[in-house]
């Protein structure tokens, strides 16, 4: 949520949920094969999306939907916001930090659950 405005990234695209003083409306903004979650959500932040594409940690632009970056295998794990980093808990049970970063992914450390 920012500016007044929510939006929500689903198996068929990007929507938008705009509130307009009492009214509110839905519109597409983008529609991508890019971001197909499937037991997480994304996190959103400074205008970049990122989560798990089927499985492959992924960073997309979210005024456009393109794929900026892609790579790591994680499994259908989870993906958390954590100020300039991303945390990931990998299927396996592993944690990973990442720099949250719109143009290049860095792995920091691994630590096991």
């Amino acid at each position: 949520m920012a500016e007044g405005r929510a939006s929500t990234i689903e198996q068929r695209g990007g929507e938008e949920l705009v509130a307009e003083g009492d009214a509110f409306a839905v519109r597409e903004l983008w529609r991508t094969n890019r971001m197909k979650n499937q037991f997480t959500s994304s996190v959103h932040q400074d205008g970049f999306i990122y989560g798990l594409d089927e499985a492959i940690l992924a960073c997309l632009d979210a005024a456009t939907g393109a794929l900026k970056w892609k790579g790591g295998r994680y499994g259908h794990g989870q993906v958390i916001l954590a100020s300039a980093h991303l945390v990931v808990l990998s299927e396996e049970g592993i944690w990973r930090w990442c720099v949250r970063h719109p143009s290049v992914m860095w792995r920091l450390r691994a630590f096991p659950s």
